[in-house]
């Protein structure tokens, strides 16, 4: 138990890493989820969406054809930051999408003080066991309307679409 949040030691070394080490800015955006409900899916929608500019969804050379999601969108806290070490966190252009498995309670201070954005996915774990329909539904949910959800992230995230890109899909 680690400030009242069940993780495995391992864990617990690397939320403590950014807990002491984390630089937030002004304009960063989190995409803070719970393991297994979509990280890599949000990932490769806040990505698509916030970068939109530089790259065409439609392009034969959008990153995503060729890079993973978690590539794109580095994880504050894993792997123990030893594969990208917090300062090259540093090193990333604002703003910045980063993302997290850490319960948002022990996000750093500065987060919520500077006013990132965090985009907040999770599944109540009594839910998967209780109500996994539920769950399952409002999934579907998303994925039957993905034009109406994405078009609700880009307002949050701060880039709405313009009408002209809404006429052309």
């Amino acid at each position: 138990m680690y400030q009242g949040c069940w993780l495995r030691p391992r864990a617990m070394q690397s939320v403590k890493l950014v807990q002491e080490h984390f630089k937030a800015r002004p304009d960063d955006t989190l995409l803070a989820t719970f393991p297994k409900c979509g990280t890599a899916w949000l990932k490769a929608l806040a990505f698509t969406i916030t970068n939109r500019f530089d790259h065409a969804a439609t392009s034969d050379t959008h990153p995503l054809l060729t890079r993973h999601p978690q590539d794109l969108v580095p994880f504050l806290e894993m792997p123990y930051r030893q594969l990208h070490p917090i300062a090259d966190l540093e090193k990333l252009a604002s703003p910045r999408l980063l993302a997290t498995h850490m319960p948002i309670t022990l996000l750093p201070p500065c987060v919520s003080s500077l006013g990132c954005r965090v985009v907040y996915l999770f599944r109540d774990p009594k839910d998967v066991f209780v109500s996994l329909w539920q769950f399952t539904s409002k999934y579907e949910e998303m994925r039957a309307e993905p034009v109406k959800h994405a078009k609700m992230l880009a307002k949050f995230l701060g880039v709405p679409f313009t009408e002209e890109e809404m006429r052309c899909g």
